[in-house]
């Protein structure tokens, strides 16, 4: 008990009374100017700050002192995903749009709203450019390429360091567009084509002109782990994107812009950009073309075998394989809209070979058989060289026709090793051109 009544001493000598506590100041007087600024926050400048800007808006009208000048708006893309679609000849872009233009009816003193430069803004409180797709597969009129929900950063500007005269309006927002585009595949597999998406704004270039911003290249950033410079989609490899503004009037569309009132009365501004890809067919040579290859391989060596029946038996294989080839090239092989892929051409052209040779052979096998069409084929052939225009060699042409002659008595088995061996140089060379004309050249 004494040492409870010793504590409860102790705590009232070192713990001074409340009402020996010094008071606090108090509220601010609110007419003090110093102290309102001080206790403002952020969120009321801003709240004043909009509510006095938007008080005398009005977002239909261009935001122009002048009626005669014209509004110009800066694009720039960024491109984070493209998909090809080679069937429809489509291409699908998403991404980001920067678009900043300057609003001559919007602006305030940053002193009047505790130092605030800049301020957010909903979409549909100002006044924006409507954009839309010229080449969109969906129609000029669609709405859903281009976010609607996309947010507005307004900040005021001054030209002489004292006056605040007009407001810089940027807003970023997101878009996905499906453009239609002319892919030829003639060149197949190592056809390169462009596509191009166009933006408009229905008013003429008197009222909203469309400029890059600053000059800059669109962008593109497909990927958002460590493959920073994965720039391939599908088929294709993406090469590079550029951009360019062109100028549409009396139906045709100029890369020089009207320098005249009058010409830009009439003539829409065109954002164009362009994407360059090339296919990517890594694997085309192993899976497809080297195949073909070594299969028309086949049947022309085919013709340097001494056994008929295993001559045939090889070339109609090969025609077969050629069947099954042609059949998978079809499945990956896109339907152009210009000339044959010549990839195509190609495999058309082995296939045509192979069946010639596996023919060829056939007919050898019956005409082991029979000595009339041995005499026939000997005649023939003889009447073909005899019959060949502007022959430069006549002499040596006339000496052969007599040799090919006499050998008809040496043996049918001798006359048909020579046309052999003559059709295998002949299909060599042939094939070696088709080769070259489909992949080299």
């Amino acid at each position: 008990m004494k040492r409870l009544l010793f504590l409860l001493g102790l705590l009232l000598v070192v713990s001074p009374p409340v009402w020996c506590q010094d008071e606090g100041e108090g509220i601010p007087n609110p007419d003090d100017d110093d102290e309102v600024q001080y206790n403002t926050t952020y969120a009321e400048d801003q709240t004043k700050l909009q509510m006095a800007i938007f008080r005398n808006y009005n977002r239909n009208n261009r935001p122009v002192v002048k009626d005669d000048d014209s509004t110009e708006v800066e694009l720039h893309l960024h491109v984070t995903h493209v998909s090809f679609n080679q069937r429809e000849q489509t291409m699908t872009v998403h991404g980001h749009m920067y678009m900043t233009w300057l609003d001559e009816t919007l602006f305030w003193d940053p002193k009047d709203y505790g130092g605030v430069t800049t301020t957010n803004v909903k979409k549909w409180q100002i006044w924006m450019p409507e954009l839309r797709v010229t080449n969109s597969v969906n129609g000029i009129y669609s709405m859903h390429e281009i976010s609607r929900n996309a947010h507005i950063t307004v900040q005021t500007l001054t030209t002489d360091g004292k006056t605040y005269t007009k407001s810089r309006v940027e807003t970023y927002p997101t878009f996905s567009m499906k453009v239609g585009c002319l892919m030829d595949f003639s060149d197949y597999p190592y056809d390169v084509h462009y596509c191009g998406v166009r933006l408009y704004t229905p008013k003429k270039i008197n009222q909203v002109k469309l400029r890059v911003y600053k000059g800059m290249a669109p962008t593109m950033f497909l990927s958002w782990s460590n493959e920073s410079q994965k720039l391939t989609s599908g088929d294709f490899t993406i090469n590079r994107a550029s951009n360019n503004i062109s100028w549409y009037r009396y139906g045709v569309t100029d890369d020089l812009e009207p320098l005249t009132g009058k010409d830009g009365a009439k003539t829409w501004s065109i954002y164009n950009m362009y994407i360059f890809y090339a296919r990517h067919s890594a694997s085309y040579f192993v899976t497809i073309a080297l195949p073909l290859f070594s299969a028309t391989v086949i049947s022309i060596m085919s013709f340097l075998i001494k056994e008929l029946q295993f001559a045939t038996i090889i070339n109609g294989t090969t025609f077969i394989l050629h069947i099954l080839f042609i059949g998978e090239f079809m499945k990956i092989c896109p339907v152009s809209v210009f000339d044959v892929p010549r990839a195509l051409l190609f495999h058309g052209y082995s296939m045509g070979l192979t069946m010639f040779a596996f023919a060829f052979h056939a007919f050898l096998c019956i005409a082991c058989g029979s000595r009339s069409i041995q005499n026939y084929m000997i005649d023939g052939y003889s009447k073909a060289w005899s019959v060949i225009p502007f022959n430069p060699f006549p002499g040596f042409m006339d000496g052969f026709v007599k040799g090919l002659g006499d050998i008809r008595g040496r043996g049918w088995h001798r006359n048909m090793f020579i046309w052999r061996v003559e059709t295998f140089f002949i299909l060599s060379v042939l094939y070696l051109i088709l080769f070259t004309r489909a992949f080299l050249i």
